[in-house]
């Protein structure tokens, strides 16, 4: 069975799992905001997601871009690769739409786009995802959703405990890279370990200027 997806629980996935995760935003001078996707998980990842769907491929383009195209996205496109590959680029006709969707996550103003991290507002964003999703999530025990009382290095040890020394050493090496790109062509980037995310031992905080 295939997961079916909301734009929130595709990047959730995005922001929780993988080998290499990246997302790109762009202001363009017209007001719109383009938004690309690209996720290649590991290939220990990979077989736990397998496992977890009991299937072969867990992104399905239509119903990936259905979901894209309920929270008003526009030019959708979406590729998918092997068991969990994924590109996917769409974008908004300004702020304001793009704001609807991300607004616990992204903040703009004027030449600032500001980005919170906090078990608060992923908390809030898990509670409208599909139950499918609570599933996976709850697998990767992560304290930033258990409340436990776990530093990342602990959080290490019970993955390693839990699905081996190999799967822990690729979350280790996991990063969720952000890239800004603002209206004057100014670039500006963003790599948060993966670990550090997933235990979110205080709130992480960035703010992109041009």
């Amino acid at each position: 069975m295939k997961v079916k997806l909301s734009i929130l629980l595709l990047l959730l996935i995005t922001f929780f799992s993988g080998c290499t995760q990246h997302l790109t935003i762009i202001q363009n001078n017209d007001a719109s905001v383009d938004i690309k996707v690209n996720y290649n998980p590991g290939k220990n990842i990979e077989n736990l997601i397998s496992s977890f769907t009991n299937s072969t491929q867990l992104f399905d383009e239509k119903e990936v871009k259905d979901a894209l195209a309920a929270t008003n996205a526009k030019d959708i496109t979406v590729n998918t690769f092997g068991t969990a590959d994924i590109e996917s680029n769409f974008s908004y006709k300004n702020n304001k739409a793009f704001l609807s969707n991300f607004n616990k996550l992204f903040t703009i103003q004027d030449n600032k786009i500001k980005m919170t991290i906090s078990k608060g507002a992923l908390k809030q964003l898990v509670k409208i995802l599909p139950k499918d999703s609570n599933t996976y999530l709850d697998i990767l025990m992560a304290p930033v959703f258990t409340d436990e009382d776990m530093n990342e290095n602990e959080y290490i040890s019970l993955i390693a405990a839990t699905f081996g020394k190999s799967f822990s050493e690729e979350m280790q090496t996991s990063t969720f890279d952000l890239t800004i790109i603002s209206k004057n062509g100014k670039q500006q980037n963003v790599a948060i370990p993966l670990s550090q995310f997933l235990t979110l031992e205080s709130e992480l905080t960035y703010v992109f200027e041009w």
